[in-house]
């Protein structure tokens, strides 16, 4: 099939996918390339000629504009990069002549598609998010994206493409991760024309008219606005301030003295070090809040996971991700428990060393603080000296407190001890004006993550602001008051002199 662009065009393409985009898509467009089966989402087949992202009306081919504009920019929330800065114009139009030989159904076009109207955006007044919310309830999308929209509704655990592949409804929370982009003019595309080969559906037929569908779907955008607090990623801020207060550390994750506390938020990425890897974990940004008293510290961590799972055999959770993590058992059919590990180095490095990253090693071990879904309120503290040398502390050295709480796709667990323990060959301690190491392994036990098949980061920093003692606060006035004696005195002195 040659297109319209002509043969040197096609053949120019040719050679641009084969380095760029065969090794993902596979050589014959069929999204079967050899990486293909380590992302997620998997590849796009380019033989059915089903694209998601278009400005065309549902079940049309897109134009060229719209397959420039996403091989320029990506695809978020996916492994599909922005190729704008890699190629050129021309290479990138050559490059779409020769997508287009994947499908007949180009060649079969014998008019350019339709395209949508993007009508006129409506400001987003109270009464039109009231009518949005109304429209999200009535269209049902709540079952799969959620009542809060973090992609964990009723439906979400079962959805599937038309390849029968896997699928996660969108975190409508967080827009950056959008495959057609977070803005309200993208959201309103994706309602009208749908994510083909996909459950997401096209809204431009449901209404009666389609100055209805325009409206109607502006107060939706309207109303899916509402749920992310943020439009564009976190900022990775790499140092944890934690927050000095006089009352107890709160156990529970709702309580006012944790909005106090500074949020940072930090990515996570797939393990993919050591063996058995992991590049496909479904959790990719975890935030914390710390908050210290005088005598203990504490951690408010949050994720978003859109299954709350607990396994069937929740006596072995911990157990599990220890001993499947050292090798040691394996589980037919298994159902893991969400959990979650903060990781730090049993020592405050000394001239910027720090352990490695992944659990510590022979000579730099770490302290693990272990949390499992399946373990309630518990938690085991634990050392490690790499991924595969994982050992529980005895019962009487535990000294964690914690409370886990799922609620509508996310996860908030709270983690405190004592600022020191008597354990200190084994337990980190906590040091005033110190940068102490801290890192994050969670598992998603939907995902069927365990052992070493799980989401991590690098190491970043907490740190105690030391507590300027009384003293310092009362030293500068009375060193002013003392000063300003002195010079009353020695101008008294020389009046007295004068006479």
């Amino acid at each position: 099939i040659v297109p319209a662009e002509g043969v040197e065009d096609v053949e120019a393409g040719r050679k641009v996918y084969e380095k760029r985009c065969m090794h993902c898509h596979g050589a014959e467009g069929k999204g079967d390339g050899p990486a293909a089966d380590l992302l997620y989402p998997r590849p796009r087949d380019f033989t059915r000629g089903q694209y998601k992202v278009r400005s065309t009306v549902s079940g049309a081919l897109p134009t060229d504009d719209d397959l420039f504009k996403i091989i320029g920019e990506g695809m978020g929330g996916t492994s599909m990069p922005g190729w704008k800065k890699l190629l050129n114009k021309k290479e990138m139009w050559q490059l779409i002549a020769y997508m287009k030989t994947f499908s007949r159904r180009f060649e079969r076009q014998k008019k350019p598609p339709e395209k949508i109207s993007m009508g006129k955006p409506l400001a987003p007044t109270e009464e039109s998010i009231v009518k949005g919310k109304e429209l999200y309830q009535d269209l049902e999308c709540w079952k799969c994206h959620g009542d809060e929209g973090r992609g964990d509704g009723p439906s979400a655990p079962t959805l599937v493409d038309d390849w029968e592949n896997s699928i996660r409804a969108a975190d409508l929370t967080r827009p950056w991760t959008f495959r057609g982009g977070g803005r309200d003019e993208d959201i309103y595309r994706t309602f009208t024309t749908g994510f083909a080969g996909t459950p997401m559906p096209s809204y431009a037929d449901v209404f009666e008219t389609p100055e209805e569908a325009e409206e109607m779907n502006w107060h939706l955008v309207n109303y899916v606005s509402t749920f992310a607090p943020l439009k564009e990623k976190p900022e990775v801020r790499p140092v944890i301030r934690s927050m000095q207060i006089s009352d107890p550390i709160p156990d529970d994750p709702s309580d006012p003295l944790w909005e106090n506390a500074e949020t940072f938020s930090f990515p996570l990425v797939g393990q993919i070090i050591k063996k058995p890897r992991w590049f496909t974990p479904s959790i990719d940004l975890i935030t914390i809040r710390s908050l210290r008293n005088e005598e203990e510290i504490g951690f408010l961590l949050e994720w978003h996971d859109r299954t709350e799972s607990k396994s069937i055999e929740s006596s072995k959770s911990m157990e599990s991700i220890e001993s499947i993590g050292n090798g040691e058992e394996e589980i037919q059919n298994p159902e893991y428990p969400d959990a979650i590990a903060l990781q730090f180095p049993v020592k405050i490095p000394e001239g910027g060393i720090k352990p490695y990253f992944l659990m510590g090693d022979s000579r730099n071990p770490v302290n693990l603080w272990i949390w499992s879904a399946s373990d309630g309120a518990n938690a085991i503290e634990s050392n490690a000296k790499g991924m595969d040398k994982i050992t529980s502390q005895p019962e009487e050295s535990q000294n964690l407190q914690t409370e886990g709480v799922y609620h509508k796709g996310s996860w908030q667990v709270v983690m405190k001890r004592s600022l020191t323990t008597e354990n200190g060959r084994k337990d980190i301690q906590f040091v005033e004006g110190r940068f102490i190491p801290l890192a994050f392994h969670v598992w998603d036990g939907s995902n069927r993550e365990t052992g070493k098949q799980h989401a991590i980061s690098s190491w970043y920093l907490l740190y105690l602001k030391p507590q300027r003692p009384l003293r310092s606060f009362l030293f500068p006035p009375l060193t002013m008051l003392l000063a300003i004696g002195m010079e009353f005195w020695f101008v008294r002195k020389i009046r007295k002199n004068k006479k």
